[in-house]
């Protein structure tokens, strides 16, 4: 055992402090004991830097990447934001992106994105790519294993998927220069698509053809983790009502066309004995609803449109099931209930009213104008013809009635004649060509008026 001291001695005049070794031990033991643990120290502090820095300088150049993207059509994609992540295994295995090392964005001529990064921790590792066009977690395409070497300078190419959108109004034109929104869209537990928008992506604007294109993932295959969805949702405002439509697929590699058509109801109304509302009769559309007991009822109104010389009225409306309203006099309604218009489409429907019309005498003439042509559809001249007013027989066929006037075509196979028409009369034509009784053609309900109105008959 050693045995420490202090001790003072006096040199040259001056005082000097020591110690002193009171020796448990001799120096030999002292020796063996103290050099090794000299060397131990000495050897820890010299290797522990040697060793980090050997972690640390793995790789001291850069990579260059080169990203060249590219449509399924071959075009290149301008204006992309691409980034590269280090790519690891979580405790699962499973594949994911943790570090952001760079990024850039593709350039119009060539659609590629140069990337310059520093890895000095790898001679050689896997990277995953991020690429988007729209700047949303939900719109982002991930590509994995891209594998690159230190100090490499190479250059990949990858696809976007997405869809060519064409819009068209219920009239089957297109709707140019026209905004919509994107959706990504709910799933269930069961991992199936339910027809609600989760996050809007996006809002487009069609060019001058009505067309828009949209790059979108395929979320199973390329959605961060692979757990994304391949269905999204549209959304497009016109005339203040809003069209929804769910399930647009997204499949990857691809460039899909979609083709949106808005809906919209064509609707003639009519009295119980047949004859038509009136040109310029305002009908109102409601929203057609069920009541806690299961009853229909009228909703909040969503438009109106105006019935046109044919006696029809056309309304763009989100598919749905609706009530029509047609104010009388008295300020109650018509109405109709249950009209249906289907998704992307025109739905044509001729509307019965529970009631008879109001017989109305014109107090204006108005002209019945006939054109007569042959089977090949060649205009007839000089065809006689007379106009009657049209009643029932006593088996309720049709037969002429009064005779309200005749004459002959004229060189364009036309001909007409002007008198003051009953609204709730039809009225019925009666041509020949060289006898008035043998060779003679009838045609019944070939003409109805509404006061103010001129009726065309071929």
């Amino acid at each position: 055992m050693l045995i420490f001291g202090k001790y003072f001695s006096k040199k040259n005049g001056r005082m000097r402090e020591g110690v002193k070794i009171n020796a448990g031990l001799p120096v030999s033991a002292i020796t063996v004991f103290i050099i090794p643990v000299l060397i131990l120290v000495m050897s820890l502090l010299l290797l522990t830097p040697v060793a980090a820095l050997a972690q640390v300088a793995v790789c001291g150049d850069y990579t260059n990447l080169n990203v060249v993207v590219k449509d399924p059509a071959g075009s290149y994609v301008s204006g992309a934001t691409v980034e590269i992540y280090k790519q690891e295994a979580d405790s699962s295995g499973l594949i994911r992106a943790t570090t952001r090392l760079t990024s850039g964005k593709t350039d119009s001529v060539s659609g590629t994105a140069k990337l310059k990064f520093k890895n000095s921790t790898a001679s050689s590792a896997a990277y995953a790519l991020k690429i988007r066009t729209i700047n949303h977690d939900d719109a982002a395409f991930w590509f994995y294993n891209i594998y690159l070497g230190c100090g490499e300078n190479v250059t990949v190419e990858r696809t976007l998927s997405g869809i060519l959108f064409i819009l068209h109004g219920s009239d089957g034109q297109r709707l140019e220069r026209t905004r919509f929104d994107i959706y990504s869209q709910r799933y269930d537990s069961s991992g199936n698509p339910v027809e609600e928008k989760k996050e809007k992506l996006s809002s487009i604007t069609t060019d001058y053809s009505g067309e828009a294109k949209v790059y979108l993932p395929a979320g199973s295959v390329r959605g961060l983790g692979e757990t994304a969805g391949d269905y999204y949702a549209l959304e497009l405002s016109h005339g203040g009502l809003k069209f929804n439509f769910f399930n647009i697929y997204v499949s990857d590699g691809r460039l899909s066309t979609f083709n949106y058509f808005l809906s919209s109801l064509r609707v003639k109304l009519e009295y119980s004995d047949g004859l038509s509302f009136p040109p310029g009769t305002e009908v109102e559309v409601f929203k057609q609803e069920t009541d806690s007991s299961g009853y229909r009822q009228k909703g909040s109104k969503v438009g109106e449109f105006t019935l046109g010389a044919d006696s029809y009225g056309t309304i763009e409306v989100p598919a749905g099931t609706y009530v029509l309203g047609v104010k009388k006099s008295d300020k109650s309604y018509h109405y109709f209930w249950s009209v249906i218009a289907r998704e992307g489409q025109r739905a044509d429907h001729v509307l019965n009213a529970q009631t008879t019309a109001a017989p109305v005498a014109c107090t204006d003439k108005a002209r019945l104008v006939i054109t007569l042509r042959d089977a090949n559809g060649n205009l007839i001249p000089g065809l006689k013809f007379e106009a009657y007013e049209q009643t029932a027989d006593a088996n309720g066929l049709p037969s002429a009635g009064k005779k309200i006037g005749s004459g002959t075509t004229d060189n364009s196979g036309q001909a007409e004649i002007s008198f003051k028409p009953d609204t709730q009369k039809a009225y019925a034509l009666k041509v020949w060509d060289k006898n008035d009784d043998v060779g003679v053609f009838w045609f019944f309900d070939a003409a109805r008026f509404v006061c103010g109105y001129d009726r065309y008959v071929t």
